[in-house]
């Protein structure tokens, strides 16, 4: 009986202390750092790989239609005292123009701090000021606690993380001359084109009054390329002869070779878009391949199709 009312006290306790237990607490504003981000859009010609970087595919150009490609920008605080966030972000190239930043209050939309009134109607409770420099190629967004009520609290965001919705979002314009190539969309933290440039920053609250700093920043490659799917030896078919060039290209990278593949092998190689070549990949290959070889109808399915 002794060791029944232990073992019941033993689990009363232990349930006590599950209710009692405090929530995870948020990051300390005085050290945390927060970070912001890109995310883009795949479209017919452009493919976002797992990393989130993205592969813009010359070959699948369509003819007499503008580029443009759709990203968005995102704030990761998890301390939630931000009561300014000011990203600033360059393109790499002029013939990677930035164009359609979205104010978000005309007209009014959902995004990171958005706010509704008691009719559920969105309002600009925050102070948004955003800005595009054609000339060098620059955007900004600001957003800041203080308003005309005078409010200068944290930010608040829209849904339950600062991350549940963009920030704002934009279109990337590709010039259709532009050449093979790595090149990329990053955010401003240093000066790159004139002495004490305006930097992406963000404010955190915290006991001591403001404090200023550049988060973590995760700045968007993009690759542009000429290439087939799964076409890895470049003879315009796929076949077994491809999934063996993959199967090589892994064995190289397994026992650290430099791969014997050029670019635009190695991104059609990558058919799963895991930014790694491996057997899964030569798998996917022999697959489609063997889909090919039975196939009987009009139009077969692409191997981007196929695979997903």
């Amino acid at each position: 009986m002794n060791k029944l009312i232990s073992i019941m006290s033993a689990a009363v306790l232990t349930a006590s202390a599950v209710q009692i237990a405090p929530a995870n607490a948020a990051p300390d504003p005085m050290v945390y750092v927060p970070s912001v981000s890109f995310k883009a859009e795949a479209s017919d010609y452009a493919r976002v790989l797992s990393d989130g970087s993205v592969v813009i595919n010359k070959r699948d150009f369509p003819k007499d239609t503008d580029l443009a490609l759709k990203c968005s920008i995102y704030v990761h605080d998890e301390s939630l005292a931000a009561g300014v966030v000011t990203p600033q972000w360059k393109s790499s190239s002029p013939l990677l123009a930035l164009d359609n930043l979205v104010n978000v209050y005309k007209p009014p939309v959902e995004f990171a701090y958005a706010q509704k009134n008691d009719k559920g109607e969105l309002f600009a409770r925050y102070t948004v000021i955003v800005s595009n420099n054609k000339d060098l190629n620059i955007m900004s967004f600001v957003c800041m606690s203080a308003s005309m009520s005078g409010d200068t609290s944290s930010l608040v965001p829209y849904g339950e993380a600062s991350d549940s919705f963009p920030l704002t979002s934009f279109d990337v314009k590709i010039d259709p001359s532009i050449e093979e190539g790595d090149q990329k969309i990053f955010f401003i933290v240093e000066d790159v084109d004139y002495e004490n440039q305006s930097r992406t920053e963000i404010y955190l609250n915290t006991e001591d009054g403001d404090r200023k700093l550049i988060p973590e920043v995760n700045d968007l490659k993009i690759s542009i390329a000429d290439y087939k799917l799964g076409d890895v030896d470049e003879d315009g078919s796929i076949s077994s002869a491809d999934a063996t060039q993959a199967l090589i290209a892994y064995s190289e990278l397994s026992v650290g070779s430099e791969v014997s593949l050029s670019n635009n092998q190695q991104f059609a190689a990558d058919v799963n878009g895991d930014t790694q070549i491996n057997s899964s990949d030569a798998t996917a290959i022999l697959a489609y391949y063997s889909y090919l070889s039975t196939f009987s109808g009009e139009t077969p399915l692409s191997i981007e199709e196929y695979t997903k």
